[in-house]
């Protein structure tokens, strides 16, 4: 780690005059020795960073050094996913910020004693918390993750092409679940009453387990979902399916109303293929927003472009402006196993670090140096090919511990 991220954790009034040292195992090392102990540097949480400030000229200086500053201790820690492993630190010992400002700015109150009660703070979110039916930065980069394993644990698979009468492979599909008719309840009721019983019933007729879903407004002002999943569904069986579960709630039987008939086309399902980096193109395709002007409420309600609001926007409106009503509620999620395994991380031990720069020299692509970490661009497919032993045996012991525990299918609609 360059010396420079230490000094920048401290006062940069004082770069100019600072000389930086470590101590390791109660012995001091100036800077030069320092360079020479890569390892200590950027791995071992015994480093103790200190920051000297020069001897005053003053003669009332009674010791070498007027002032000493130590910073916080770190341990280094891998994060593994199936196209990177990533190095960083986490800092250690307890979490000494002052949270009395945020607790008092959601309500809660000092009592007669000076402790705090933050029984009476508001649970709600405020408004720069609500995500306003568009999915942040950080929820883009979740998504990532969870379908690179998605990606990383499917099977590749052959199919016919009817049209073609060829086969091809295939990994993971893409399925599109509307409403035929007008919404009438709420997205969370639709969430789940619809939704979770299509999960159950998927897992229970075809074995789905591993999937990703993804809830969008449609410009009529309906909710509609996208489910990825790494198992063969037959398009018929899966609308039959659907329609089935919305028929409880007479979504078929308006539809029947206007079009005469029960057998609405609700769902798309098709395979994905022909793409080289897959992963990076479903991340991309279900974390963009809708293209269009979004309208924001508080709750759900009969969707209805509002003719008061155009004005605003008449810079931006032509003949193919659409508007959008935000999604309330959870605008993604996955199962378990997935959530899990996008967790992986594991501490780095000296073994680990020294199978990690012996395999600089085999990496085609130079890892990328961030502020806080250093990304490695080595797949978990190739691990063995880059003698990253420890690294494949801690890897697979965590899958087969995540895969052994039993589904659990019931989604989070909040």
């Amino acid at each position: 780690m360059a010396i420079s991220k230490y000094i920048s954790q401290i006062q940069p009034i004082y770069l100019h005059q600072a000389q930086l040292s470590f101590e390791i195992d109660g012995k001091f090392l100036t800077q030069k020795e320092c360079c020479s102990c890569e390892f200590y540097l950027r791995h071992c949480p015994r480093v103790k960073p200190l920051i000297h400030h020069k001897r005053h000229n003053s003669t009332n200086s009674q010791s070498e050094f007027s002032r000493v500053v130590s910073l916080p201790e770190y341990i280094p820690y891998v994060s593994i996913s199936p196209s990177k492993i990533v190095r960083y630190n986490v800092r250690v010992g307890e979490d000494t910020r002052d949270y009395t400002q945020h607790w008092l700015n959601r309500g809660a109150t000092i009592l007669e004693d000076g402790t705090l009660d933050i029984s009476t703070a508001s649970k709600k979110l405020t408004n720069t918390q609500q995500h306003h039916g568009i999915v942040a930065k950080k929820g883009i980069a979740k998504i990532g993750k969870c379908i690179e394993w998605l990606c990383h644990l499917a099977i590749p698979k052959d199919a016919l092409n009817k049209k073609t009468n060829s086969m091809y492979q295939w990994k993971v599909n893409f399925v599109t679940f509307t409403l035929p008719s007008k919404q009438y309840h709420s997205d969370k009721f639709i969430k789940e009453n619809c939704l979770d019983h299509l999960l159950i019933d998927l897992h229970r007729e075809y074995n789905v387990v591993n999937y990703l879903w993804r809830a969008e407004s449609q410009s009529n002002g309906n909710i509609h979902f996208h489910i990825i999943t790494d198992v063969f569904l037959p398009a018929l069986e899966v609308r039959h399916i659907w329609n089935r579960i919305l028929d409880k709630y007479d979504y078929i039987d308006n539809f029947e109303k206007k079009h005469g008939h029960r057998s609405p086309n609700s769902t798309d399902v098709h395979a994905i293929k022909k793409i080289k980096n897959m992963p990076s193109y479903l991340t991309k395709y279900c974390g963009k927003s809708s293209k269009g002007i979004t309208i924001l409420q508080t709750k759900f309600k009969s969707f209805t472009v509002p003719k008061k609001i155009i004005p605003f926007f008449h810079k931006k409106i032509n003949k193919d402006t659409r508007f959008f009503r935000q999604c309330h509620g959870r605008l993604w999620g996955c199962n378990q196993y997935l959530s899990k395994l996008s967790k992986a991380r594991f501490k780095l031990t000296q073994s680990m670090a020294n199978e990690l720069d012996e395999a600089k020299q085999y990496m085609s692509r130079e890892p990328l140096n961030i502020d806080f970490a250093d990304i490695f661009f080595i797949p978990i497919k190739d691990f063995t090919g880059f003698y990253l032993n420890e690294f494949k045996s801690k890897i697979d012991n965590f899958i087969k511990s995540i895969l052994a525990e039993p589904p659990n299918l019931t989604i989070n609609t909040t």
